[in-house]
């Protein structure tokens, strides 16, 4: 029997590509360390000293504002002997990103600015600052890079098959988080995706979803030792309305995130 071709439809993932090792090491390497990723809200980062804490890929990464008001992402690792510096975000730290080891401290440039029970001298500050990461903003949101040759984000926007930056006519920056909830899923981190981005499974597994969608910013976090049962993170925000208007505009806001974070990864096949 020869094998029938049907149009319209693509090739399904394979059992490898949902529980393969290399694979998702593939995967983590060659999608989340080169595309632009979703990582938050503008509003999350309005003051000097607030912190937001994401995992891009397997990558750790901490992004702040600086003095100016810029936004600077580094990634969340000590040079001293590679501690973590930051466990979660949050508001009131303060200018200074001191290590929980051995208390050096970073400005929010990253430069390293103090070295307890070693000489001011005797090191070269000037070389041990944090290693930068790309990071930009759109529509009040957060985007960051690992590739430090990534392509601009609005250029990155603009080549995007789903035309996002159509949708600023909606100025979605000006839309406001009431609440934050997350779930998690335990399964490979494409399950997710690949469920929520499909509209015919939101319309037959997610009724109510797809008549009354309140739902944004979805994120994905990944369990880094565990590529065969990848814990997937659903982080979504709920938005009050009362007007049919306010409510087209937060479900399109949930679809613009879906759409971006997950189309580049779901369309991209490493193997």
């Amino acid at each position: 029997m020869t094998k029938k071709e049907v149009s319209g439809l693509s090739e399904s993932f394979n059992r490898d590509e949902y529980n393969s090792p290399e694979i998702f090491a593939l995967e983590m390497q060659k999608i989340y360390g080169t595309n632009w990723c979703f990582a938050g809200l503008s509003e999350e980062l309005t003051k000097i000293g607030d912190r937001l804490v994401v995992d891009i890929g397997n990558e750790s990464v901490l992004v702040l504002r600086n003095r100016e008001n810029q936004l600077r992402a580094f990634y969340n690792v000590c040079q001293h002997r590679g501690s973590q510096l930051c466990d979660a975000s949050g508001s009131g730290f303060g200018a200074a990103i001191t290590c929980p080891y051995h208390a050096w401290s970073y400005s929010v440039e990253g430069a390293l600015v103090a070295t307890p029970l070693h000489e001011k001298d005797s090191i070269d500050r000037s070389t041990l600052g944090l290693k930068q990461v790309k990071v930009d903003e759109w529509q009040g949101a957060i985007f960051i890079s690992l590739d430090p040759n990534a392509e601009p984000l609005t250029k990155w926007l603009d080549d995007h098959y789903s035309r996002p930056r159509e949708l600023e006519k909606f100025d979605l920056a000006n839309l406001k988080n009431a609440r934050t909830t997350i779930d998690e899923v335990e399964a490979n981190w494409k399950v997710w995706p690949k469920t929520t981005a499909n509209a015919c499974t939101v319309a037959s597994c997610t009724p109510n979803l797809s008549t009354s969608c309140r739902f944004t910013k979805p994120a994905t976090r990944f369990k880094k030792t565990e590529p065969t049962g990848v814990s997937a993170s659903r982080q979504v925000q709920l938005h009050c309305h009362s007007k049919k208007t306010k409510t087209c505009r937060y479900c399109l806001q949930w679809m613009i995130w879906t759409t971006i974070q997950f189309s580049a990864p779901m369309s991209t096949r490493i193997c």
